[in-house]
């Protein structure tokens, strides 16, 4: 085809975006499923005739009759019934109406945020831990929630006897003939109702329970209301703004009220470099990033956390050492839970390589008291450097920042060298 100056047709897409989170229920599925089918029937018809002798993988009859039944069976199957409506994900695609039938061979819309890293915590950070969809998905019975573990099926009613059944109530007590309109209507072959006995005056009340004074002493309890002082504060540290978005997603998982009021919210904690920021922002691109955490979240990440950005925590990650400039009273536990956020942000290693690059850039005297190649698990890692903290930090007392440079140590020596001899001229006149 290209030989001969034609375009190759694009590969068919799944449902409009190449995007499988796109359906929510087996009937939706089966609909993409169906529709992507035809799709790739018909691309593989469109070069056959392209292909060398012999080579057709598909015949254009037999992609003809397998494509009609295939609509066929999607008109006649029995499908499960149409899910209902969700109030948070929408009807089922099945109810929706496709305006532009080419919209599924068109590219996808360019996305709010990409994550530029190899990390999977930074794509994690970025969509708030868990899918926002899942995590806020309403509560409902099990035969209105889509895709539900009763596979799309309406839930199966035990059948009740017809002589259980329960009755509707008949006519007041004070009816004198309620019983036998009622009996009339029932038709023959009906067991009558027995006739509910006179009231008395004489009978009984029901027991009431009285009613708790409003001076008995309630039980300790903690205010769980959210304030605008629970929320934390970002001043624009870039090296900061990792764990501070992973604080805010925390918050966010609390509700989707609170999902929702985030995004006005949390610019009211910007401070310095990050309040300017916001600031400068548009009132009408401001009044959209107000709408959710997700939209300020997504707006943040395309600012502050570009390419550049990702480089330089690269950059962090890798040369970060025990007691570096900055950190030179650190103690071994805090270098290791340092390094090691750091590296998770950027990497995806495993256990043992995150184990690793934390060992290159600590004492050498630590291995024989850790003995990391005993540590099956990261977290046996840590509490090892936190059960021997104090013998590490003995061992390393003159690593890092602290240690002296040798050359400075002989730069030191010469100059004590020099103030005694200027302390003491006689002794350099006899020395001449």
């Amino acid at each position: 085809m290209i030989s001969k100056g034609l375009i190759v047709p694009n590969l068919p897409l799944w449902a409009y975006n190449n995007d499988y989170n796109l359906w929510w229920s087996l009937n939706d599925f089966e609909i993409h499923a169906t529709r992507w089918r035809k799709d790739t029937e018909d691309f593989v018809i469109g070069i056959a005739t392209y292909l060398p002798d012999g080579k057709s993988a598909l015949s254009k009859d037999r992609t003809s009759s397998e494509r009609t039944t295939a609509v066929q069976a999607l008109h006649t199957s029995s499908f499960a019934p149409p899910m209902l409506e969700d109030p948070f994900y929408g009807p089922s695609i099945s109810t929706r109406h496709e305006h532009n039938p080419a919209a599924r061979f068109l590219s996808a819309p360019p996305q709010q945020f990409s994550h530029q890293g190899s990390s999977a915590f930074l794509g994690t950070l970025m969509s708030g831990g868990n899918n926002t969809s899942n995590t806020y998905r309403p509560q409902q019975p099990h035969n209105q929630i889509p895709f539900s573990y009763l596979g799309g099926q309406q839930p199966q009613q035990t059948p009740v006897p017809r002589g259980f059944q329960r009755e509707a109530p008949g006519a007041p007590d004070d009816d004198p003939n309620g019983s036998d309109s009622e009996d009339s209507r029932r038709g023959p072959g009906r067991i009558p109702r027995t006739p509910a006995p006179p009231r008395s005056s004489r009978r009984p009340a029901a027991p009431t329970t009285p009613a708790p004074s409003s001076g008995a002493v309630k039980s300790y309890h903690f205010d769980l209301k959210l304030k605008l002082e629970n929320i934390p504060q970002w001043d624009g540290d870039e090296d900061k703004l990792a764990r501070w978005i992973d604080k805010v997603n925390s918050i966010a998982k609390k509700s989707v009220e609170v999902h929702r009021d985030l995004g006005s919210i949390v610019p009211r904690r910007f401070t310095a470099a990050a309040e300017t920021w916001y600031y400068s922002i548009p009132p009408d691109h401001r009044e959209y990033m107000e709408e959710s955490w997700s939209t300020l979240r997504a707006a943040i990440g395309n600012y502050w956390m570009n390419h550049q950005w990702l480089e330089r925590q690269k950059i962090r990650a890798n040369t970060t050492r025990f007691r570096d400039s900055g950190n030179s009273r650190e103690t071994p536990s805090e270098y290791v839970v340092r390094k090691l956020d750091l590296v998770r942000l950027v990497y995806n290693f495993t256990d043992t390589e995150c184990i690793q690059m934390i060992m290159n850039e600590a004492p050498s005297s630590w291995s024989p008291i850790i003995q990391p190649h005993t540590c099956r698990n990261i977290v046996e890692f840590i509490n090892a450097v936190k059960y021997h903290e104090n013998h590490l930090a003995d061992a390393s007392f003159h690593y890092g920042s602290l240690k002296r440079d040798p050359y400075q140590a002989d730069i030191d020596e010469l100059a004590e060298d020099k103030k005694e001899g200027t302390d003491n001229p006689a002794q350099t006149v006899s020395s001449a």
